[in-house]
């Protein structure tokens, strides 16, 4: 999807435009919630910093039912006790209330919201696909390319990471790549710094990023220089 608009307008309490058919249009403030029930969340362009994603609360339902027990008929059973689900459902109404219209999570949810925005994010794939954590490696050949970045002199700079990040996006990903000041910014929001010296420090001869390192496959592929 281009943006979340509309989303962002009825989860902000924004006056939208509403129509009938055949009635004049005014405006209103939606005071309910959007459900949406998908096999995969959708990817959208636009706004998708953390204040659009904290409106979001994903409930993720791996386990699926074998064929040969699944219910055909579980819709209708569904339906003939909606009554008892709806006023079951009610009963939690009095105390979100009283939080404000605050909902209590599950434990996994900030989880899935992180995950989310790392896949929504082309920055979130570029790092996931072509990038290591460089504290927290996943197996032994990730911590052997760690440990070889740790070492190295040359190390890329953070002009030349982006320059591989814009290589990447233009072979793997849909429209433009992202400028290098949203870029950059992207990447302070996913790791949590708020400054260009906290998101890489001058080392040696450059400005050196320290919470990811390109993986081997990826520094193959796209060669870098050390561009300050």
């Amino acid at each position: 999807m281009p943006e979340l608009s509309l989303f962002k307008k009825l989860t902000g309490g924004d006056l939208i435009d509403v129509e009938r058919k055949g009635v004049d249009s005014f405006t209103y403030r939606f005071r309910g919630l959007c459900a949406f029930g998908m096999n995969k969340l959708p990817r959208f362009g636009g706004d998708d910093g953390r204040h659009v994603l904290s409106r979001m609360m994903i409930f993720q339902c791996p386990e699926g039912v074998p064929e040969a027990q699944q219910d055909k008929s579980i819709l209708d059973k569904m339906e003939a006790e909606a009554p008892y689900i709806v006023a079951w459902a009610l009963t939690y109404l009095p105390g979100v209330i009283k939080r404000g219209y605050r909902f209590t999570e599950l434990a996994d949810a900030d989880a899935a919201r992180k995950s989310y925005q790392m896949q929504n994010s082309s920055v979130g794939r570029f790092l996931s696909e072509c990038c290591i954590d460089v504290n927290h490696p996943c197996d032994d050949v990730e911590r052997a390319q760690v440990q070889s970045w740790r070492g190295a002199f040359n190390k890329p700079t953070i002009k030349a990471v982006y320059e591989v990040y814009k290589d990447w996006h233009r072979d793997y990903e849909n429209g433009n790549p992202l400028s290098y000041t949203v870029w950059k910014d992207k990447l302070k929001e996913i790791f949590g710094v708020s400054t260009d010296e906290e998101l890489a420090p001058k080392k040696n001869r450059g400005f050196i990023i320290p919470f990811f390192c390109l993986n081997e496959e990826t520094a193959t592929h796209y060669p870098h220089d050390r561009r300050d």
